[in-house]
C-alpha cells in the first residue's frame, strides 16, 4: 500500500517479457503521452519504453508526470505489472475517491502534484 492507503495496478502478468528497455530522451519533435494525452514539447524529457511479450514488440511514450504518478501509486508485488494506458482509469476508480494530502506527499515534483490536483479537481467537478 502507498502511504495514503491506496494502490493501483498490480495486474497479473501472464508470463514474462523477452526483453524490455527504458530510455529518457529529450524530445526532438512533439510526442503525445499515451496516458494523459498531453503533448510532450520539443526539448522536454519523456520516457520511452519498449518490450517484447508473446512475440509482439510494443512501445510506449509517457510524460514525466504520468510516470512519476504511476510509480508513486502502483504497488509492485511479485509478478505484478501495470497495464499501459490504464493509469487515469485506475486513479479515478481507486485513488480519487479517497485522495488525501498524504497522497500528494508521495510525489516529488511540483509539476506531478499540480497535474494530480488538476485531474482530481476535474473528476470532482470543481474545475
Amino acid at each position: 500500500m502507498s502511504d495514503c492507503g491506496v494502490c493501483i495496478g498490480g495486474y497479473e502478468a501472464d508470463g514474462c517479457h523477452d526483453f524490455s528497455r527504458v530510455d529518457w530522451p529529450k524530445a526532438c519533435k512533439e510526442h503525445k503521452c499515451e496516458e494523459c494525452g498531453r503533448v510532450i514539447a520539443k526539448g522536454e524529457k519523456y520516457r520511452r519504453s519498449a518490450w517484447k511479450f508473446d512475440g509482439e514488440i510494443t512501445d510506449e511514450i509517457n510524460c514525466a508526470e504520468c510516470v512519476e504518478i504511476r510509480d508513486a501509486f502502483t504497488c509492485w508485488e511479485d509478478g505484478a505489472a501495470y497495464c499501459p494506458g490504464e493509469l487515469w482509469a485506475d486513479m479515478r476508480s481507486a485513488v480519487f475517491p479517497v485522495l488525501t494530502s498524504a497522497c500528494f506527499d508521495k510525489l516529488k515534483t511540483p509539476s506531478a502534484k499540480e497535474m494530480l490536483r488538476q485531474l482530481w479537481m476535474r473528476w470532482k467537478g470543481l474545475a
